[in-house]
């Protein structure tokens, strides 16, 4: 599968909702490489900044359900800088992030 076909299919799953999401984030953990999952992070994550953080949901799976903790770490620390903050509170991104 090419890398935009794989951005795409993700984006289209995570407007379907977080099961749908996690089900085929969890595909792309069999069938993809690490790199691969790296640079879907990185896109997903332009995304959301591009959206001003309001798709911030699509960083969960990533976070949720890879076994690769360069993957992970990079989800994680994108998603609490990308998150909207609650009333100005910087920290905001990494307490909600913990939540999930």
């Amino acid at each position: 599968m090419k890398f935009k076909d794989l951005l795409v299919d993700y984006m289209r799953a995570s407007k379907n909702g977080d099961a749908w999401t996690s089900q085929m984030y969890d595909r792309i953990v069999g069938s993809q490489p690490v790199d691969i999952r790296i640079a879907l992070v990185a896109s997903i994550s332009e995304v959301v900044e591009e959206n001003q953080g309001t798709d911030w949901q699509m960083l969960i799976p990533p976070i949720a359900f890879d076994i690769e903790h360069r993957v992970v770490s990079t989800a994680a620390l994108d998603l609490a800088v990308l998150m909207p903050l609650d009333e100005g509170d910087e920290l905001t991104g990494p307490i909600k992030g913990v939540g999930h």
